[in-house]
């Protein structure tokens, strides 16, 4: 079985600057997110939680009770190529299957590949999205997960280090919680992933207001937090133990005193690894460096290092490191602490810390949101370090 091609850098323009190269609807984006936090907060506080965990057998069998009928006139088909999966979480997935000797279906529908599948163990055919659970542990719908404030505000309750944070509604709210935190913060909507409509480093009221006004575009809900100094680093978690811990970086550059900073970007694109993207002058870049008391066209100070884009990793620029048996024995207890407390199967932690190999204790990290659908495929194509075959600890969920 060939290694699926790693992911590589999207150079084209952008539909939407604050999307970025994973543009989204903002009107499916704000109606959905904002019910599902209504609703969670509805069920939680009625106590229907028990009830509503029927909810994964009942849609697991209407999942496969459509395909059944959707396949009889032909509008789903079925494929066991592995090239036609769009996802790499997925195809990881699929290949951790075939050489289990598990038998895998990629559903097609209306000739469009999606991300479902079919597999065949423990006796018969499992419908699942992207990740595989088995129905014991499935996944409890409401859980909190992908809730940014609500996951800190429990983690926080078991003594694991959050950052300050706060939702908003309002411009008011939002201003009022910005006073109640030092600056620089962050702005951003109160679910969703990949840093979508996210501003980092903000220290002024009018930067605030912007940025929750873009925020809100995906989520009525807003959190304004505190923001960490560190890498970024993804934490994966499977049955509540730490399968995955990828370190990453944003680019930078360091001043000579002579050079702009647009000479030092273009300098640094020269010299990159083959395997790290360019860093692209974007709007992005621009506002970023922007907030942060520079112009493209400034001569940065000699030795003075910038980080030119908030978004980590070697498709911005930056760099990664799996290095998952490196990091600090204390680190890794807090963070299968924090699996217990988020009570999910699978999940994946976004980890600000100044050194993983530190113990948590002596420096001012935090654990800033969660992924109930973690990418795993990002243990697998580390620019350093070895890889993490997370996809091998999920199926092995169903021995």
């Amino acid at each position: 079985m060939h290694r699926p091609p790693e992911p590589e850098a999207k150079y084209g323009s952008v539909k939407c600057v604050f999307c970025g190269d994973s543009p989204v609807s903002h009107i499916s984006s704000y109606i959905n997110e904002t019910l599902l936090i209504l609703f969670h907060a509805a069920v939680s506080k009625i106590g229907l939680e028990r009830i509503v965990r029927w909810i994964d057998p009942v849609t697991e069998f209407s999942a496969r009770s459509f395909i059944k009928i959707s396949r009889l006139f032909s509008l789903i088909t079925i494929s066991e190529n592995p090239e036609t999966i769009a996802s790499l979480r997925s195809r990881l997935i699929f290949d951790e299957a075939v050489r289990r000797n598990i038998p895998i279906h990629h559903f097609f529908f209306m000739g469009k590949p999606v991300d479902w599948f079919e597999a065949y163990v423990r006796g018969r055919w499992h419908c699942f999205p992207s990740i595989p659970l088995p129905p014991e542990l499935a996944r409890d719908p409401f859980e909190l997960i992908d809730d940014k404030y609500r996951l800190k505000q429990e983690l926080a309750k078991a003594r694991i280090a959050v950052p300050i944070s706060f939702s908003a509604t309002t411009i008011s709210s939002a201003v009022n919680a910005f006073k109640k935190i030092a600056a620089p913060v962050i702005v951003k909507p109160r679910t969703g992933s990949r840093g979508r409509h996210t501003t980092v480093f903000i220290t002024k009221e009018k930067e605030l207001i912007e940025a929750f006004r873009c925020a809100r575009k995906l989520n009525q809900f807003v959190l304004i937090e505190e923001y960490l100094t560190g890498s970024v680093c993804r934490a994966t978690l499977v049955n509540g133990t730490l399968r995955g811990f990828l370190k990453g970086d944003s680019p930078y550059v360091i001043g000579n005193g002579t050079s702009s900073i647009q000479e030092l970007i273009a300098e640094k694109n020269k010299t990159r690894h083959s395997r790290v993207a360019e860093v692209l002058i974007r709007p992005e870049l621009t506002m970023f460096t922007r907030r942060q008391g520079y112009e493209l066209d400034d001569v940065l100070p000699k030795g003075t290092v910038l980080p030119v884009l908030s978004r980590t990793g070697r498709l911005f620029g930056g760099s990664t490191r799996e290095m998952c048996s490196e990091i600090h024995s204390k680190l890794v207890e807090k963070l299968e602490q924090a699996a217990r407390v988020a009570g999910g199967t699978v999940i994946g932690f976004d980890v600000i810390t100044p050194d993983p190999t530190k113990d948590p204790d002596t420096v001012h990290w935090g654990i800033i949101e969660g992924n109930s659908v973690p990418f795993i495929d990002l243990h697998d194509f580390a620019l350093e370090g070895k890889p993490a075959n997370v996809a091998q600890y999920i199926w092995d969920l169903w021995k």
